[in-house]
């Protein structure tokens, strides 16, 4: 703890914010109970999906009804409701390509708000961001693991290059696991049609074949094992720079969040990937106090490890979708705010508050386009979304005790 640090303190984190237009006139009391919650910590926490228009201008790189860009006004949205560390990086963050990476960190300097996940080289988007606030220092490393295209990813300049802005990647390889006679047939397939000697002469051209692990046929991966499977394995370098930006920020700040936003989701979507359980505990190994993450559109499970609490899926806490009734499923439109109280610099325990995103009367008629702003849910609804995070923690060894409209999370070993 930094010295003169009182032992008070709390941390709020919060599903994905999509945000496109001012909130603050929203005047709803069940709105204005979620600000009073999110105004009530010390650092308050969630990701901007999406970027920034700004003086450095850009280009719409995908598709109207999927270019999530804003203006700065939602950071101010943001700042007037509490929050104060930001990661902006995400599978929208390149929405405007660099121009638009530029344009988010420029804004959110301007505001003096904390972030971390891009910049305009990998240096600085993988640079951990540092909020500084009751005499603590929290730290902030952010990464996007895909899946996405390279251009949306940061490099640094070299010798024969500019840098390019972007995102701190963390790159995952797939590779499909089958039985060894299969494998033996896709060999025998691969060399009949000339695909072995296509991969030959490629090689020797220095082009790549797909990167990861096994053997490659027309772009996949594959390999023998005992079970049927598609195995997923993040990429050794992006693995380690990112740890040993952990494990500085570690030696620098009091507290230190790892955040990883991915699209790499399971059939069903409440269902944490193996590959993500596997690295958030490789953070918590590094020195992060806590693992965060976002992508998928749904509440997912926390696992405690070693005192630090593993947030697999906060789902979504705005959700300014410009396709919402894509998103029929009820339970994208409902999350938590997990308030972590902390004693010293370890976690004490999370206290949770349901929220539903346009209040449950919205839900009910199904008035999709009136999803403006999260309202607490009350009562036996805000029960249910609660212990639906108890039955999706519970195999993990986490208890969740349920009193009331709140939750809490016993943390301290």
């Amino acid at each position: 703890m930094t010295s003169g640090a009182s032992d008070a303190f709390s941390l709020t984190a919060v599903g994905q914010a999509i945000l496109k237009e001012d909130i603050l006139t929203c005047q709803e009391p069940d709105f204005r109970d979620v600000v009073a919650v999110t105004r009530g910590s010390d650092v308050c926490f969630t990701s901007l999906e999406g970027t920034i228009n700004g003086r450095h201008g850009g280009w719409p790189m995908k598709p109207a009804t999927l270019t999530h860009a804003s203006d700065p006004l939602v950071l101010d949205c943001l700042q007037a409701m509490g929050f104060n560390l930001l990661s902006l990086v995400n599978n929208h963050a390149c929405d405007l390509g660099p121009g638009g990476v530029l344009s988010a960190v420029e804004a959110a300097q301007a505001r003096g708000l904390a972030f971390a996940g891009i910049g305009p080289d990998l240096t600085s988007a993988t640079k951990p961001g540092v909020c500084a606030a009751n005499g603590r220092r929290v730290a902030l490393v952010a990464m996007d693991a895909g899946p996405q295209e390279s251009h949306v990813y940061a490099t640094d300049a070299t010798d024969r290059l500019m840098a390019r802005p972007g995102c701190n990647r963390l790159q995952l390889y797939s590779t499909i696991v089958l039985q060894e006679q299969e494998l033996a047939m896709l060999r025998n397939a691969s060399d009949k049609l000339g695909h072995e000697l296509r991969k030959e002469a490629d090689r020797k051209a220095s082009y790549r074949q797909s990167q990861g692990v096994g053997f490659e046929f027309f772009g996949l991966r594959f390999q023998a094992g005992a079970e049927y499977e598609e195995a997923r394995i993040p990429e050794a370098a992006d693995v380690e720079r990112n740890l040993a930006a952990i494990a500085v920020a570690a030696r620098d700040a009091d507290i230190v969040i790892a955040y990883v936003h991915h699209h790499h989701w399971e059939p069903r979507w409440e269902i944490p990937p193996r590959w993500l359980h596997g690295f958030a505990r490789q953070c918590v190994d590094r020195g992060a106090t806590m693992v965060l993450s976002h992508g998928v559109p749904m509440l997912q499970g926390v696992e405690i490890y070693q005192g630090a609490p593993l947030f697999y899926g906060l789902g979504n806490f705005i959700f300014h979708t410009w396709q919402p009734r894509r998103y029929a499923d009820e339970r994208i439109w409902q999350s938590v705010i997990a308030r972590m109280v902390f004693k010293g610099d370890v976690v004490d325990k999370i206290e949770l508050s349901p929220i539903v995103m346009g209040g449950q009367r919205a839900l009910e008629t199904e008035n999709y386009d009136g999803r403006r702003v999260p309202h607490l849910a009350r009562g036996d609804y805000g029960n249910r979304i609660l212990q639906r995070l108890a039955d999706m923690s519970r195999p993990f060894g986490t208890q969740v005790r349920i009193d009331g409209d709140k939750a809490v999370i016993p943390v301290a070993r």
